[in-house]
């Protein structure tokens, strides 16, 4: 795991204990077992760190081929929740302390590219749902 990642562990591990409006760069630094100065040299402030780890993990959505292979509404429903459900613990942590912002943020971002890419592949009619 490289140094991003751990920090974006870090925080995770600390919204385990704390609000993330309590989280410290000092918390997340120790959490992540690395000085502040290494955590400065990836981030400028936690919210950073909270807005990296949702966009990494809509690129991985992104990447999630069964994504691209379902063959009707259904199957793409299932596969989509079926990503998000692995991440559920960090959803927890986000809804509880009031930060899907971030996530909605990311969807409106990414999801309508990925929903027009797969209709053009034709794999569904837009008007099948």
């Amino acid at each position: 795991m490289g140094k991003e990642a751990e920090i974006i562990t870090g925080l995770f591990e600390a919204m385990k204990v704390d609000d993330f409006s309590l989280i410290t760069v000092t918390q997340i630094a120790q959490e992540a077992d690395i000085g502040r100065k290494t955590f400065y040299r990836y981030f400028k402030n936690k919210e950073e760190v909270l807005e990296r780890s949702v966009e990494m993990l809509f690129m991985e959505y992104a990447a999630f081929e069964k994504n691209y292979f379902a063959s009707d509404y259904e199957t793409l429903l299932y596969y989509h929740f079926a990503f998000w459900r692995k991440y559920s613990k960090q959803l927890k942590l986000l809804y509880k302390n009031d930060l899907m912002f971030y996530v909605f943020r990311q969807y409106q971002k990414h999801v309508p590219k990925l929903n027009a890419a797969y209709i053009r592949q034709d794999k569904l009619s837009p008007n099948a749902a």
